[in-house]
């Protein structure tokens, strides 16, 4: 499992504010485009996770978000993720 904890925006900023220094530290030579997306796709699974379910083989398998953010930090299973997920929550 990747390190790579990149920290959300929005309604999760100010619950993990001192994690926000961390995020940006770890995207360090990413362009702000890229940065914001990747903020912003974790910001919405770990919304969805927490209002609606946890992540499940099939919702990974139907839905593309989580498939890439699964490759990207180099996870195997929907387990991984959700524990991922809820260092956010």
């Amino acid at each position: 499992m990747s390190l790579l904890f990149p920290e959300l925006r929005s309604l999760f900023l100010q619950k993990k504010q001192g994690s926000t220094s961390l995020a940006s530290d770890l995207l360090q030579g990413h362009d702000s485009t890229s940065k914001h997306d990747a903020l912003e796709a974790i910001d919405i699974l770990v919304r969805y996770k927490t209002t609606v379910h946890d992540f499940t083989d099939e919702i990974i398998e139907f839905w593309p978000l989580p498939r890439r953010i699964m490759q990207r930090y180099q996870f195997d299973d929907a387990e991984q993720l959700n524990e991922w997920l809820d260092t956010f929550a």
